[in-house]
């Protein structure tokens, strides 16, 4: 199944919008990525995502295990898989552990100036 989206409506907003990821965006967030990165207004500013992309359905086995199986294929626009090695920025800012305990936050800095 494909999913589109296009303008619709009396307002669109088409200023730069700058989305942050990091290793830990995954999922749902990794498939917000790849609709944003559609729109021309929209930079990636970050770390590479998690690279795990499609939803699970949980099983339950009869002696107590449990597993998950993906139920779905997610694909870039270019038809891509990226599974496994996740979307990478435009604008790649990794945050040390360090600046962070430290109150600096150097990709959020970084996003707020592309959007001056």
């Amino acid at each position: 199944m494909q999913f589109y989206t296009e303008p619709a409506g009396l307002f669109q907003y088409t200023k730069p919008i700058v989305v942050l990821t990091n290793r830990t965006t995954y999922s749902t967030g990794e498939t917000f990525m790849l609709a944003m990165l559609q729109n021309k207004t929209v930079t990636q500013v970050g770390d590479v995502t998690g690279g795990a992309f499609s939803d699970a359905v949980t099983r339950d086995l009869p002696n107590g295990w449990s597993f998950r199986v993906p139920i779905a294929d997610v694909r870039d626009a270019n038809g891509h898989n990226l599974e496994s090695i996740g979307i990478m920025p435009k604008v790649v800012v990794q945050n040390k552990p360090e600046e962070l305990k430290a109150g600096h936050d150097r990709a959020l800095e970084t996003a707020l100036e592309l959007l001056r």
